[in-house]
């Protein structure tokens, strides 16, 4: 009896340890407004601070995809609107240009706070709201990743 009891825990710790916890991630999208996140398959955030290649690759996707109404972007800092609007800057990104509207800033590094970012991009693919997979975009990563969208101006809202 022992034996099938022991059974038991083992199976269900490796079930438990393999199921996705997304609380943190789901504690922070929840601060999104409901109208940024209507319609959103993909959610990408992208740091300010962190890997500089992959925060570039990023921010050309973004560039690209900005109208897209099933993706939505997030630019996330550690410190102040102002590290965002420099970093921006320097990429000619023009936040007034009405084509940016979409984009958020989280300027009070909630994504930060909730310990969700730290120095790679993070991509969330989303069924009818809800987390389904979380893909940290490293170094290794980022190309295939935003490769994998394969999206075209014509698709653009």
């Amino acid at each position: 009896m022992n034996k099938v009891v022991f059974s038991f825990l083992i199976l269900l710790s490796v079930l438990v340890s393999c199921s996705e916890d997304y609380t943190k991630d789901k504690v922070f999208l929840d601060t999104l407004s409901k109208e940024f996140m209507e319609g959103k398959k993909q959610i990408l955030i992208i740091p300010v601070e962190g890997c500089p290649g992959c925060r570039d690759k990023s921010l050309n996707f973004m560039q690209r995809n900005i109208g897209h109404k099933e993706i939505g972007f997030v630019l996330t800092t550690k410190r102040s609107l102002k590290d965002i609007r420099l970093m921006l800057m320097s990429k000619e990104i023009d936040l007034s240009d009405k084509k940016f509207e979409p984009l958020v800033l989280d300027t009070e590094s909630k994504a930060y706070q909730t310990g969700i970012m730290d120095k790679f991009p993070v991509l969330y693919q989303l069924e009818n709201g809800n987390i389904k997979e979380k893909h940290v975009l490293s170094a290794s990563y980022v190309d295939e990743a935003l490769n994998s969208f394969g999206l075209r101006e014509s698709q653009l809202k």
